[in-house]
Formats: C-alpha cells, sequence, structure tokens
C-alpha cells in the first residue's frame, strides 16, 4: 500500500513537474523577438565574427557559445534570443533536482515554479545576456557540492570542479561560491572533507590563470570609473523586491510581494541552525550580497540586481521551504494564488514594454526603444552625402548593428561639458562605445573636421529612459548644432529625437 501511494506521488508530481516546464517555456518564449537588441546585445553582435574578441571581453564562455551560435542560426532576434532562452529553460530540471535532493518533491517543485513564473528570469530568457547561464551553472555547481558532501566520491568533485571553471570563465562573481563551499565545509561539516575538497579550488584556479590578468584590468576600470551609486537600505529592499517580481512591477506590487515572501523567508531561517541545506542555501543566497553590500562601501559600489540573479533559485528555495511549514495545502494553495497576482502583473508590464514603478526598482534598467524603425526612417530619407552623429550612448551600438548593411557612417558628437564620470572617460579614453569616431565639437566651428563630401547630419538625440525626454548631453550639443547649422527636419521616434541638418559651406577655422 505504501509503495503504491508513493508511486501515484512521483506521477502526480511528474505531472505537475511537466505543466510547470510547459509553462516556464510559453513564458519565455512568447514575445521572444518583440523588441530590438539594445545597447549590450548590439554591442556582442557586432563582434561576432572575432573570436578573440570574444574571448577579451566580460563573459567569454557565454561570448564563445554565441560565435557558435550565430554560425548556425538565422541573423534576426527570435533565432538569436533562443539561445539565453535555452539556458533559461535548462535551469528548471536542474533546480529540480536540486531542491529534491536536499528536501522533497513538493519543495523542489514549488520552487521550480517560482523560477518557472519569475519575471526576472523571463527577462533574462529573453535578452541576449549570460545570466540564464550562470543561473543554470550556479545550481548545478550547488547540486555537485551537495551531493559531493553527502556521496563523497572523488568523481563528483571532478564533474563540481569543471562546471565551476565553465562558471568563472561566465563570471568573475561566482569565486565568490568557493568561499561559500570553504564556509560550509568548516562552520556545518566541522571541517571534513575539507582536505579532500581543497583540490577543487586548486583546479579551478589553474585553469583559470590565463584570464587573470583580464580580472585585474577589469577590477581597476570598474574602480576608477563606475556608474552604480553606493547602496542603501533602500536598494537593498528593492533588490528583493526585483527578485519577485523583476523590474516591471509597480511600486505597490514590488511592495505586495515582499509582504508575501519575505515572512516565509524568515520561517526558513528559524530553522537554520538544525537543517543543514537551508544553511547551504543561506551562505549561497546572503555571501554574495553581503561581500557585495561591503565590497561597495570600501571600495567601488557593484551593488545591484543583475549582479545576483545567479543566486536568485536559492532564494526561491528558501521561501519553498518556508513554505513548507504550512501543513494546509489550502493554505498553500491560496498563497499561491496570491503570489501570481503580483507576478501575472508583472509579466503584463514585461510583455508590454512597460516599467511603472520607481527607478530604485530598475536601476540601469530602461524600457527597449525601437532601433530597427529608426535606421529604416533614416535610410529611406537619406543620401550619400548624409551622417549619423550620437549624442548619448545608448543609441550607438544598437543603430550601428542595424545600419551595418546600409553604408552610414556614425559619429559620437562630445562637449567638453558632459562630465559624466563614468561615459565621458569611456568615450574619450577607452574608446567605448566603439564602431564610431568621436568627434569634439568644442575643437573646430562650422564641423570642418568632417569628410569634404558630408553635406548633411542625422542627430540622434536620447537618454537611456524611453521617456521622450533628453539628457543633460544631447540637450546640449543639439543646442550647439541649432547653432552651426540649419535644422530641416525633427523627428521623435520611441523616445529617440531625430534632428536632420544641413551643413554651411565650411570655412577654415
Amino acid at each position: 500500500m505504501h509503495e503504491m501511494r508513493s508511486i501515484l506521488i512521483r506521477k502526480k508530481t511528474g505531472i505537475f513537474f511537466i505543466v510547470v516546464f510547459l509553462l516556464g517555456i510559453l513564458l519565455r518564449i512568447y514575445k521572444l523577438s518583440a523588441k530590438d537588441f539594445w545597447f549590450d546585445e548590439a554591442g556582442k553582435l557586432l563582434v561576432e565574427n572575432n573570436l578573440y574578441i570574444c574571448f577579451e571581453m566580460l563573459r567569454p564562455l557565454f561570448n564563445i557559445f554565441l560565435y557558435l551560435w550565430l554560425k548556425i542560426v538565422p541573423h534576426n532576434e527570435f533565432a538569436i534570443r533562443v539561445l539565453p532562452f535555452i539556458f533559461g529553460i535548462a535551469s528548471l530540471p536542474i533546480i529540480y533536482l536540486y531542491g529534491k535532493e536536499m528536501f522533497n518533491r513538493e519543495i523542489a517543485l514549488f520552487c521550480t515554479f517560482l523560477l518557472s513564473v519569475s519575471p526576472l528570469h523571463v527577462w533574462y530568457s529573453q535578452e541576449l545576456k549570460a545570466y540564464t547561464l550562470t543561473t543554470f551553472l550556479t545550481i548545478a555547481v550547488a547540486y555537485y557540492f551537495y551531493r559531493f558532501v553527502k556521496e563523497e566520491k572523488f568523481h563528483l568533485m571532478i564533474v563540481l570542479s569543471f562546471i565551476m571553471i565553465l562558471l568563472v570563465y561566465t563570471t568573475y562573481l561566482s569565486f565568490a561560491i568557493l568561499v561559500i563551499e570553504a564556509l560550509f565545509l568548516i562552520i556545518v561539516k566541522r571541517g571534513k572533507l575539507l582536505k579532500k575538497w581543497s583540490i577543487h579550488p586548486l583546479i579551478v584556479f589553474a585553469c583559470f590563470s590565463p584570464r587573470l590578468l583580464h580580472l585585474l584590468w577589469r577590477m581597476r576600470i570598474v574602480k576608477e570609473s563606475f556608474w552604480i551609486s553606493e547602496p542603501t537600505l533602500e536598494s537593498v529592499w528593492a533588490t528583493f523586491a526585483n527578485f519577485n517580481l523583476g523590474y516591471t512591477g509597480s511600486n505597490f506590487l514590488f511592495q505586495f510581494s515582499l509582504y508575501l515572501t519575505l515572512p516565509f523567508l524568515i520561517f526558513a531561517l528559524f530553522k537554520v541552525k538544525r537543517e543543514k541545506e537551508i544553511q547551504l542555501n543561506f551562505l549561497l543566497l546572503f555571501v554574495p550580497l553581503v561581500s557585495a553590500l561591503i565590497y561597495s562601501f570600501l571600495s567601488t559600489p557593484i551593488f545591484i540586481t543583475r549582479q545576483f540573479v545567479q543566486f536568485t533559485p536559492f532564494y526561491y528555495l528558501l521561501i519553498s521551504r518556508g513554505l513548507y511549514q504550512i501543513r494546509w495545502r489550502m493554505v498553500r494553495f491560496l498563497y499561491i494564488i496570491a503570489l501570481l497576482i503580483p507576478t501575472s502583473f508583472s509579466l503584463f508590464y514585461l510583455y508590454s514594454n512597460l516599467m511603472p514603478s520607481s527607478y530604485t526598482y530598475h536601476i540601469g534598467i530602461y524600457p527597449k526603444k525601437s532601433f530597427r524603425k529608426v535606421v529604416e526612417y533614416i535610410s529611406k530619407n537619406s543620401h550619400s552625402w548624409d551622417i549619423i552623429a550620437h549624442s548619448n550612448p545608448s543609441t550607438t551600438l544598437p543603430l550601428q548593428y542595424y545600419s551595418k548593411e546600409k553604408g552610414l557612417a556614425h559619429y559620437y558628437f562630445i562637449l567638453p561639458s558632459y562630465h559624466d564620470p563614468f561615459w565621458r572617460r569611456n568615450i574619450m579614453e577607452i574608446g567605448v562605445p566603439g564602431f564610431a569616431q568621436c568627434i569634439d565639437l568644442s575643437t573646430k566651428v562650422n564641423l570642418n573636421h568632417l569628410e569634404d563630401d558630408v553635406k548633411r547630419v542625422w542627430l540622434v538625440s536620447s537618454s537611456w529612459a524611453r521617456n521622450w525626454e533628453l539628457g543633460e548631453h544631447s540637450q546640449r550639443v543639439k543646442e550647439w548644432m541649432d547653432t552651426h547649422a540649419q535644422r530641416i527636419l525633427e523627428q521623435w521616434m520611441e523616445g529617440i529625437l531625430l534632428t536632420l541638418y544641413e551643413l554651411e559651406k565650411k570655412e577654415e577655422s
């Protein structure tokens, strides 16, 4: 009788998992190609044919996967974004296996459900970034580490080391996991297995050594100029809100979701002294968060939600363990329904390309713009003697990507009054965003420094947001152009202001 009941439970769980898995697929594939490639995505695609640059860029493993992927798929938004979509979907079965290994099928299934419907993970499954890959690899590392701790088998440590190497070649923050593993063995296991485990970080560091100089260079660049502000209690609170609803909830929905989830996180933490499984997930969630906070205060601010996407499955697992404390199934069911309300609204806003909350909840994240339409408009109304000039970084790489077959030359116009500590240095000293010649408008008058056959300039004015407002630098460049050239056309398009100028006859400066 007991065996029959176990078989029925397994079958029932299997059916529920298939439903959750299919739901995850549908949420991630719906409108996968609806948005144009934005700055970061276009930047990766513009170097698609250079394997060396792919390796030298940040997150080389994902870039190499992308390099190979672009060799076999059509170059459109849907086909290219299938790559992060695959990693996003692959995270669902691995988190289920991990949760089942740690706790039981019910907890594992609910955690898988939270990951499946997570607007944050749906967002990154539809964006050409490495976050779904890092999430998949992070869960896999946690799974094989836990199995190694339980079974103490050498081959599991070898598999663990291989996946960890892949992970550190995807994101440097993953080195924190090695610290977490050591802490778990020291604090929870009383140092047991530490000697056998010590081979694991040696293998990882040995394989990572070719990348060490790049890591040091990247740390220097971040320290000298980075745009993230110092974290506050509000930004930490917003990070947990993002874990629940991504970037597209309203202020009320973010607060509502936190009041729903944090009590169950606290319920799980009440068991932290008695359950080593909770202790491991507690370390996997909070050590990266606390480490980033400390580093942000002592050195350079790096605390931002997307840095921690890979650790959110452990947040969902702790919530699932806390919910399991409630023995009444009806209460659990009602909780799931309540949680689906803000999640559904957030997904609706995501698919609608809207962000109704204050900037605190989506720092560095903005609704996408229709860059393809802008390029088509310019191409339809341009001549061979026209050029495109940008005054905000957000438009540079996307417009260059979508116009690379149009033969249009791109420039970046900059004024000395532009004192942004991050972008001014990147533009003037490092050459980012690349692929466009930078023109300092203060050096000459009447645009004499352009090619002789240039007669008209399409000035692309914008800001990072899609709110039909111009950044300060874009406003000043436009004022400069209004003074030194004749404006003949002006058109707003999806938060981008296009202004066509006819140049005056050139004179010697």
